[in-house]
């Protein structure tokens, strides 16, 4: 997360969520938190679907990649 201003206790805050695809086995969300119209932070997260047992990457699950294709995580 990069904070470009001050956020102070109180602040009525938006916060806006994207995401898009990255790899068959990752997607990544990216986040921009505004208070009075001015940018206050932003940041991105990377998620990656590994085997719990085998610790490597997967393929991202079909209902998950459908949730993407679907554009629930674009504004």
């Amino acid at each position: 997360m990069d904070f470009i201003k001050p956020i102070f206790c109180g602040e009525l805050l938006q916060i806006a969520v994207t995401g898009e695809r990255g790899g068959e086995s990752e997607f990544v969300t990216f986040y921009q938190i505004s208070a009075s119209d001015q940018l206050r932070a932003r940041g991105r997260l990377r998620h990656c679907a590994i085997d719990r047992v085998r610790r490597v990457r997967v393929p991202l699950p079909c209902q998950m990649l459908e949730w993407l294709d679907r554009g629930l995580l674009s504004s």
